[in-house]
């Protein structure tokens, strides 16, 4: 092995230490330099890409995607679909679609591939000029014919070489009836090439053709893959909306099976998120809905004076918060109030990724209404949400966000010392980082801000003084900061 293999080596075990502690500004450059010497490597573009999100550097991805980067890159269609995702997000939504399209014909047997293309297809921001919902034939259109005997055929115009190779049905746009069928559309007779007339029947763009397919197949061919579920909804009958029914029963029955754990004192809030599939500041927000106590305290003399002692000890050289809480101190407007007792505000970067990923929720339906159905004691429910009401709640989390930016830092969740086992355990599982923020407070020595009791009780296994925001307004309405009222 020789010296550069080395310094790879030191460099991807560097990059991947700080990038699992929350700290992208120490990995990104050791994650550019992997990218720089594989740059046919998509897992490390990608990363890179992830680095420079991280760091609020979109401007620089938007540059980086002018160029046709997908046409050098190599890598599995899971990987393929995420850089789709991002062309898509980073403006570039019909190379996005060319891509996620292409990927989707050549893995039909992927079920990442199907996603991707799904995904695309659903986000906002595709272009006017891909003319998807036309029904005139141009040059990437699928249509059925109907000919004189009767019998009907479909057929694909495709100008990509390799997709033509697996589809039985596809003609290169220069073919005869290509070109006999351009500019038309369905109701029209055509002359085909043996002199005969046909009609056409039907025709669509070839990426709506393929989606429809794929939403009408995904669940039958992938039954045991996750992200995706179709449901039969029947309006009329006895059985009426039966098999949608049966889906709320079994997902309420689900959470409210995790949620009594969680009022026993078993989960934390970010583990009742992690379990019922939403995040920590829906969760705190629904448990009222669904009865059931938010865990902040246990109410004993001592749980306050410790609180009160570890504010004291403090001394305003700031605090960790967690998603939640922060939740809290914005819409009570206590940010000030909070920083005057704790000191700067810091997150870990979990909670900088929580609150970007609720800012692209509000855009993934695009434009119109939206909404979420539900059951709960013996009734269904649905809750519908206007435009006006999801661009509401988008400023209101871009106001969060650029709150962050403004006046918080984002701290590695480093711990000073090796946390016991089950920690160390629970804090590796994929997708959930439960202990972000007393990792981080305990490496940082500032105390940590947050409501769930469970985290805090986690906290002083550790040794790291915590406390919950009731008792930070109760000092600061001692010292004269909140009114009484």
């Amino acid at each position: 092995m020789g010296g550069q293999d080395v310094a790879l080596i030191d460099k991807r075990m560097a990059a991947t230490h700080y990038w699992n502690t929350g700290d992208a500004k120490a990995a990104a450059p050791f994650v550019k330099a992997l990218c720089e010497a594989a740059p046919e490597r998509l897992d490390l573009f990608l990363w890179h890409i992830d680095a420079l999100v991280r760091l609020g550097r979109e401007n620089e991805i938007r540059e980086t995607f002018k160029e046709p980067v997908e046409d050098r890159l190599e890598g599995r269609p899971v990987e393929r679909a995420r850089l789709a995702s991002a062309l898509a997000h980073f403006g570039q939504p019909e190379r996005a679609l060319r891509l996620s399209y292409r990927d989707f014909v050549l893995n039909r047997n992927n079920s990442s591939a199907w996603m991707g293309f799904m995904s695309v297809m659903l986000s906002g921001g595709k272009s006017d000029d891909d003319d998807l919902l036309s029904t005139v034939i141009g040059g990437d259109h699928s249509f059925e014919v109907r000919c004189a005997d009767g019998t009907e055929r479909r057929y694909l115009i495709e100008s990509d070489d390799a997709v033509r190779n697996v589809e039985p049905d596809a003609l290169p746009p220069d073919h005869e009836i290509a070109l006999a069928v351009r500019g038309r559309q369905p109701g029209d007779r055509v002359s085909w090439p043996d002199g005969a007339i046909v009609e056409i029947l039907s025709a669509k763009h070839k990426y709506l053709d393929a989606f429809h397919a794929a939403l009408a197949r995904f669940n039958e061919r992938f039954p045991a893959a996750r992200g995706f579920k179709q449901v039969k909804v029947t309006t009329e009958g006895e059985n009426a909306y039966g098999e949608l029914k049966a889906q709320l029963v079994t997902r309420s029955n689900y959470v409210a099976e995790q949620t009594k754990i969680y009022a026993e004192g078993k989960l934390s809030l970010s583990m009742l998120a992690f379990m019922t599939g939403v995040d920590t500041i829906d969760v705190m927000m629904g448990l009222s809905e669904v009865g059931s106590p938010y865990r902040v305290a246990i109410g004993i003399e001592q749980e306050r004076k410790n609180a009160f002692e570890a504010i004291d000890a403090n001394g305003k050289r700031g605090c960790v918060v967690d998603a939640a809480t922060y939740h809290c101190i914005r819409r009570l407007g206590l940010d000030e109030t909070v920083t005057a007792i704790c000191g700067k505000l810091a997150i870990t970067q979990a909670t900088a990724d929580l609150y970007r990923m609720r800012l692209q929720n509000t855009d993934l339906l695009g434009s119109g209404e939206a909404g979420s159905m539900g059951y709960r004691d013996g009734q269904y429910y649905l809750v519908k949400r206007t435009l006006e009401e999801r661009q509401k709640t988008r400023e209101t989390i871009q106001s969060d966000i650029q709150w962050l930016t403004d006046n918080a830092e984002i701290l590695p969740a480093r711990p000073m010392n090796d946390p016991p086992p089950i920690l160390r355990r629970l804090s590796v599982v994929k997708n959930a980082r439960f202990f972000d923020d007393v990792f981080a407070a305990n490496g940082a020595e500032r105390l940590l801000l947050v409501d769930d009791l469970f985290t805090r009780q986690v906290a002083a296994q550790l040794g790291t003084p915590a406390t919950s925001l009731q008792r930070v307004l109760m000092v600061a309405r001692s010292r004269g900061l909140l009114s009484h009222k």
